[in-house]
């Protein structure tokens, strides 16, 4: 965001899978799981990427700064209840048995209520504890650019990918290919920003109020419910499974249309860029 100096939600849409491609291509390799195959990157993008950076990160933050607390206890509500939804489908046989999930829970018995409520209770005070240190924490100057730190961070995040080539040989050239893919994008995107309009860092500085911030602890007991609902209905396999793969779908499909849009709007904006020349030159210009 900083260096390629996103100043739009369309220059956000496209740095979002950076994120997504680190989580999931850095620390695990699931992101190779599918080859060359695009699912995973658009899933992860829609899950790491759209919910993680844009609503946690971003909405989380500009709410914040805009002092809309009943917004900030609209949306905990909302992802509350995703959150335990979400998890009543790490009950199906499969999740139980990820190898992941069974060395974090050490067990093949889904988790009880109550210990997710404590999981939860811990995440959330993270979270909080993170947007109140982050908006102390916040640079005066956003464009200021620490190379030798970025130069190092590039270097780790590479050497983690390439670990990974043991288990999977395409694991760096993928990683490489699909960063450059949305660098390219984004350095055209970067060339659209006039130099008098402010990046999204810039927008986002603050401060942000922490009474604001206060309404994501209704995080923890909304989501807290939600699971207790589903472990109180007990819901069949066959309906886990369209929880579980309708998420995916749909966290997929979002993240796909919102990044062909955002391609496509990169696009038109070099032809416009590229014809400009030819109009002022026309006789109607003249």
């Amino acid at each position: 965001m900083r260096r390629f100096e996103v100043h739009d939600r369309w220059g956000l849409v496209l740095a979002l899978p950076i994120f997504a491609y680190v989580t999931e291509g850095v620390i695990t390799p699931v992101l190779y799981a599918g080859g060359p195959i695009p699912f995973f990157p658009l899933w992860f993008t829609g899950w790491h990427g759209l919910l993680s950076v844009l609503v946690l990160f971003v909405v989380v933050r500009r709410l914040a700064i805009e002092r809309r607390a009943l917004a900030m206890t609209a949306l905990s509500v909302g992802v509350g209840l995703f959150w335990g939804t979400w998890l009543s489908t790490s009950w199906l046989p499969e999740n139980l048995q990820d190898p992941e999930l069974l060395e974090e829970h050490g067990s093949l018995v889904p988790m009880e209520p109550a210990e997710f409520g404590a999981y939860t209770a811990v995440f959330v005070a993270f979270l909080l504890g993170a947007h109140l240190l982050l908006d102390r924490a916040w640079p005066v100057d956003t464009t200021r650019l620490f190379a030798r730190t970025e130069r190092v961070l590039i270097a780790g995040l590479l050497l983690g990918a390439a670990l990974w080539t043991v288990a999977a040989p395409w694991a760096l050239p993928m990683f490489v290919v699909l960063c450059w893919i949305q660098f390219r994008l984004l350095r055209r995107h970067r060339d659209r920003r006039s130099p008098d309009q402010p990046t999204m860092l810039e927008s986002l500085r603050g401060p942000a109020s922490p009474l604001a911030l206060l309404p994501l602890v209704v995080m923890a007991p909304v989501a807290t419910a939600a699971y207790w609902f589903w472990w109180e209905l007990s819901p069949s396999e066959v309906v886990l499974n369209w929880l579980y793969y309708g998420t995916i779908a749909v966290q997929t499909i979002a993240a796909t249309a919102l990044l062909v849009v955002a391609w496509r709007r990169t696009g038109r904006a070099d032809a416009e860029r590229a014809s400009r020349p030819e109009r002022d030159r026309s006789p109607a210009a003249v």
